[in-house]
């Protein structure tokens, strides 16, 4: 019996699927895998990202499952994919300038309820300033949790496909929030 591509369900002849040039031999990512192929998912950006961004909006469960299984071929790298959305993140912020209050506002409030709306304003450019380590800690509590809560469940999902799914979907918040942060950064220029 032929095997098939995983991704586009052609008949493989060779090392690489003929019709859509995935790797014949796609095999279940494992740890020891995913830190491989750090180096690779961080230096080289692919077209994917627009595919990753509609594919977890619309089938969020369905995209991560196909990622896991082996259609990775159309997929951004989720390492990739999440760093991408920290920095368009972080950058929205920065360009727009984004605060959490108006100057004009704050004139017409007391000077108590000023500095609190400045204290919260700080905190949350501090947050911003340091999201990266705030995102390593929750990628490591969130792996934690559901790779606990998926043995519960009895899924056999492995360390490393508990730290994907994590990741894929983590980075969406980043995302969308970039996208409220240029839609409010931009009204209130």
């Amino acid at each position: 019996m032929k095997n098939n591509c995983l991704n586009c369900n052609e008949p493989l002849s060779g090392k690489f699927c003929s019709f859509c040039g995935q790797i014949s031999s796609v095999k279940r990512i494992e740890l020891i895998q995913l830190i491989k192929d750090l180096p690779h998912a961080i230096f080289h950006v692919d077209s994917g990202i627009f595919y990753n961004f509609k594919q977890l909006v619309l089938r969020p469960s369905m995209a991560i499952y196909d990622y896991l299984i082996g259609k990775r071929k159309p997929f951004f790298h989720p390492v990739t994919y999440l760093a991408l959305a920290l920095i368009f993140n972080y950058s929205a912020v920065k360009i727009t300038g984004l605060h959490y209050y108006d100057q004009e506002e704050l004139k017409t409030m007391s000077e108590k309820q000023a500095s609190v709306i400045l204290a919260y304003d700080e905190s949350q450019w501090w947050f911003l300033e340091h999201t990266y380590q705030y995102m390593l800690l929750a990628i490591s509590l969130s792996t934690l949790f559901l790779f606990i809560f998926l043995k519960l469940m009895k899924h056999n999902f492995n360390l490393a496909e508990t730290i994907i799914i994590v990741m894929f979907t983590i980075a969406q918040g980043p995302i969308f929030q970039t996208l409220i942060y240029f839609s409010f950064g931009w009204i209130s220029s």
